[in-house]
């Protein structure tokens, strides 16, 4: 029986992990993430910014501060991507493969994708603890590219 249950739970997590799907793939898979966009948007004839987030080691797109920001941006009139970097939580990926190269690559990827959607005007980066190193490396390659993040505009807003 414990053998039946143990067979029954590997093929019910294996179809589940197939069954996901990502938008977004960085060095170690698919990346799991959320858009939030404003209150009221209207994402088919508006145009607003976008924040991509990034968290410190060992968090999560949901874990405290990264919901908060994004519910906070979106009142500002900006939207937020929050991912969860390669190997971590719902990301496909080992975290013991993990560097910070890879999570730049996620950034980047990330940046990639928001900068297709028809609806976002420009593109800012927002860290918080270990995500401060891949934000601040990615806007050094996006800079060295040409395609530096949106600058500060007030003390009110982040972009």
């Amino acid at each position: 029986m414990k053998r039946l249950c143990l067979i029954i739970t590997l093929i019910t997590s294996t179809l589940l992990a197939f069954s996901r799907e990502y938008k977004v793939y960085g060095p170690q898979g698919g990346l799991a993430m959320e858009v939030t966009l404003p209150d009221d948007f209207n994402e088919d004839t508006g145009k607003c910014p976008m924040v991509i987030l990034m968290y410190g080691i060992f968090s999560s797109k949901n874990i405290v501060p990264i919901p908060a920001l994004a519910k906070a941006l979106a009142k500002e009139g900006i939207a937020a991507i929050c991912f969860d970097f390669g190997g971590h939580w719902k990301s496909e990926g080992k975290m013991q493969y993990m560097t910070v190269g890879k999570e730049i690559e996620d950034a980047l990827a990330m940046w990639k994708y928001a900068k297709s959607l028809p609806y976002v005007s420009k593109i800012g980066l927002l860290r918080h603890s270990q995500g401060g190193v891949a934000a601040s490396m990615t806007a050094g390659i996006l800079a060295s590219r040409g395609e530096s993040p949106a600058e500060r505009s007030s003390s009110r807003h982040i972009l």
